[in-house]
């Protein structure tokens, strides 16, 4: 984003009219009195490096876009976004335009009405000076009103609320901002590669496709693939839409246990994906001015407190399959530095057992053994030395599973076994483990009486859906038992990094790159890698004060790959 104007609403004891200060429009019979950009910078630098406080809408950008041409923001006050989402994450936007619409009743001006539409439509340093002033005039005072009011909400909302912001999302931003200007380096030559084997092998899936089909068949169209599994190989058409009936994931991981070629169906579609969306697309995102991939991190999206990505999406990267593993080989470091993996362990099962209090989760943690054969041995009736490998895979599968709200259905398809039997080990599970139970089952009538659910620090959700009936009220209750564990894990790694980017502050030889989930990307020199860790993972570690210890795993690498060993 290139600079064009400023636009400023000062607040103060008397009413002051908001200014526009256009530094780089192009087409305007007014733009004779426009100080050249280099002087209204060197003008413009010390109202933002002083004492003076600012409130900016999505200030991170802002902020960017600023620091790009040399200019700090100092004293950032407040983020009306940030405010909003604070108060309720649940809420479907925190845009200006939303928030000045159901805070005032106010319509603001929309960019379509100052840019146009189409093909006809203008970059702002042609729009005419008089409407782009109207347009970024409006903008800066609805930010302050918008802001000053939801500041008034949060004092009001108790201490807890208050400091989510005050001490977490807007120093997050901060940090985030940072972490977006820094990038990653990532390797096209490595990408190009793997495009081109993942290619042969998509090849190798269509063909065998075909062949079973007998006739050609296009794995990518709904329709093709309705006439073929449903009309042609007789399977049972599940759940029906606008144009037949769906071929979705969901649907197909459901048919996959009755037909041997839905398998490759699923692979297929599951591998011509992640080509098209990280392999051959991650090469378009670098940035040529840098050189390396700028993910943009969203605050103030998910429900949960989590951060998400986009411009790529790096959170949907696959963790586990093989080619999400190839996808991080691509991830590089610079010569003479390495990346250095920091990745929470199990935090979720340990604020599992932290909110819960059950023994046999406290123990495990405490005694640093390992959660899910302690599970296991629990459900299966065997002593944890004998516990198999098959059944510490099923307890893993039903200990996260519990914590999303997973049903019998869900745990059959991702362990591959007979709903029946799912059902019999989520079962034996909540029988074996009643502290859990408990805890869950308290948390959907807590959250039933105050119809919000509420994390560690205090974050909370408002659940609508709990007052509902049917598969909104199923869907409410599973938020009201995740809600508490998977905000936890959000707020704290939020925590972390703010703690972790305030202690390399300064530091040439080692930089945060990337958060991703639980775990933290860094880039520093290669003989340094000891002293980065022994500074961070205390700090990751002692983020929140739980009652079993947080554990935090360390790897380092030439690539986001070799982090992982």
């Amino acid at each position: 984003a290139r600079l064009v104007g400023l636009a400023f609403a000062p607040h103060g004891p008397e009413p002051l009219p908001p200014a526009y200060i256009p530094v780089g429009h192009t087409a305007d019979s007014l733009l004779s009195g426009q100080l050249p950009f280099a002087r209204a910078l060197e003008l413009l630098r010390p109202l933002f490096a002083g004492a003076l406080p600012i409130w900016a809408h999505a200030a991170k950008f802002q902020a960017i876009v600023l620091r790009r041409v040399g200019i700090e923001i100092a004293s950032l006050l407040g983020d009306p976004k940030l405010c909003s989402y604070t108060l309720d994450p649940a809420r479907t936007g925190h845009s200006l335009a939303e928030l000045a619409k159901d805070l005032f009743a106010y319509e603001v001006m929309t960019s379509e009405a100052v840019l146009g539409k189409g093909k006809k439509a203008l970059r702002f340093e042609g729009v005419e000076l008089g409407l782009a002033g109207a347009y970024a005039c409006e903008r800066a005072v609805l930010t302050g009103l918008v802001g000053r009011h939801l500041r008034v909400q949060l004092d009001a909302s108790g201490p807890a609320i208050r400091a989510l912001h005050d001490q977490l999302e807007l120093p997050l931003s901060r940090v985030l901002e940072k972490i977006e200007e820094r990038g990653i380096r990532v390797d096209p030559a490595v990408l190009a590669a793997q495009s081109k084997a993942l290619g042969a092998e998509i090849d190798k899936l269509r063909a065998e496709i075909e062949a079973e089909a007998g006739h050609p068949i296009n794995p990518d169209s709904p329709l093709q693939l309705q006439k073929f599994l449903f009309e042609e190989r007789g399977l049972e058409a599940t759940r029906k839409t606008k144009t037949g009936f769906s071929t979705d994931a969901a649907v197909l991981e459901e048919l996959a246990a009755l037909d041997p070629i839905v398998g490759p169906i699923l692979e297929y579609r599951t591998l011509t994906k992640l080509k098209g969306t990280y392999l051959d697309t991650l090469p378009l995102a670098i940035n040529p001015r840098t050189g390396r991939l700028h993910s943009s991190f969203r605050q103030a999206v998910a429900q949960t407190g989590r951060l998400s990505s986009k411009d790529p999406n790096l959170q949907n990267i696959p963790i586990r399959s093989e080619v999400g593993r190839r996808i991080r080989e691509a991830f590089v470091a610079d010569p003479g530095r390495v990346l250095v993996a920091l990745d929470y362990s199990q935090i979720e099962l340990r604020i599992l057992a932290h909110l819960s209090g059950d023994k046999n989760f406290l123990s495990a943690f405490r005694d640093g053994v390992d959660v899910h054969r302690r599970t296991a041995a629990e459900v299966f009736a065997v002593p944890e030395a004998e516990v198999t490998a098959e059944q510490r895979r099923i307890a893993k599968a039903v200990n996260f599973g519990v914590i999303y709200g997973q049903t019998a259905f869900g745990l059959s398809r991702s362990l591959g076994i007979p709903r029946g039997k799912a059902g019999s080990y989520i079962k034996a599970y909540l029988e074996k483990i009643p502290g859990i139970t408990r805890y869950l089952d308290e948390l959907v009538d807590i959250a039933d009486q105050r119809g919000f659910a509420e994390t560690i620090f205090g974050r909370r959700r408002r659940i609508p859906e709990l007052a509902r009936k049917g598969a909104s009220r199923s869907y409410g209750e599973r938020i009201a038992r995740n809600t508490p564990i998977q905000g936890s894990a959000a707020d704290i790694m939020k925590r972390a990094m703010i703690a972790v980017e305030t202690a390399l502050s300064g530091l040439p030889w080692a930089q945060m790159l990337l958060t991703v989930h639980d775990e933290l990307i860094f880039e520093c020199d290669e003989a340094r890698v000891d002293e980065l860790i022994a500074v961070a993972r205390p700090l990751m570690e002692q983020a929140a004060e739980l009652s079993v210890p947080l554990h935090v795993d360390a790897g380092h690498g030439k690539s986001w790959a070799a982090c992982k060993g």
